[in-house]
């Protein structure tokens, strides 16, 4: 059986079947549409609250929006020490 003849068939089902029961066709369209819906507003709930959540951990953490590409080189990280000395922390 060709497509165009397999579309054709389908949409003879498909027709008699809207003209028994129109309220059932309906009925599940609307279904259908409705549960898209609820399926793209939780996508879209979703992703907000993991983007608040990154936000809000930023903050609390206290990540710089702008750093100092000058800071580590006048402030070296604690810790690191030259050769010859002791690093913090360390026993002698």
């Amino acid at each position: 059986m060709s497509n165009a003849g397999s579309w054709r068939i389908w949409r003879i089902l498909l027709l008699a079947q809207i003209r028994e029961q129109p309220t059932r066709f309906l009925v599940t369209v609307l279904a259908l549409a409705l549960g898209v819906a609820l399926g793209s507003s939780v996508f879209l709930v979703n992703a907000s609250a993991l983007n608040e959540f990154g936000l809000a951990t930023k903050r609390l953490v206290g990540e710089a929006d702008v750093r100092d590409p000058w800071s580590a080189r006048r402030f070296p990280r604690a810790g690191v020490c030259g050769p010859g000395t002791r690093g913090v922390g360390e026993r002698t």
